[in-house]
């Protein structure tokens, strides 16, 4: 879920940048300051919902080639 506070955050930095305000040396500083970066439980969760999905995936994509493998098999039954 999209922090509307961090959001917003990220377009102030982004229009102190494009006028010349906050230097690009210092942004990495500034976004240290205004704690927009993920924490560490953000990360985690976006991983593991990565990786549900990625599961969710290969356990479809598996069952759709195992019918397309057998496909021929079952028509030919009587």
């Amino acid at each position: 879920m999209i922090d509307d506070k961090a959001a917003g955050t990220r377009q102030l930095f982004i229009e102190l940048i494009e006028s010349k305000e906050l230097a690009i040396k210092d942004v990495p500083e500034a976004i240290a300051i205004a704690k927009i970066s993920p924490s560490a439980g953000q990360w985690q969760n976006f991983i593991n919902t990565l990786l549900l999905w990625f599961g969710s995936l290969t356990l479809a994509f598996g069952v759709i080639f195992f019918v397309a493998a057998n496909w021929q098999v079952w028509v030919s039954l009587p």
